[in-house]
């Protein structure tokens, strides 16, 4: 179960990674 758990927070960090980039790249 820990390594889901680990997953799930890998791909959640990746995400917000993603959407800060995003936004950094179009700010508005």
């Amino acid at each position: 179960m820990l390594i889901i758990s680990g997953i799930i927070i890998l791909v959640f960090a990746a995400f917000l990674l993603l959407v800060k980039w995003g936004r950094s790249s179009n700010p508005g």
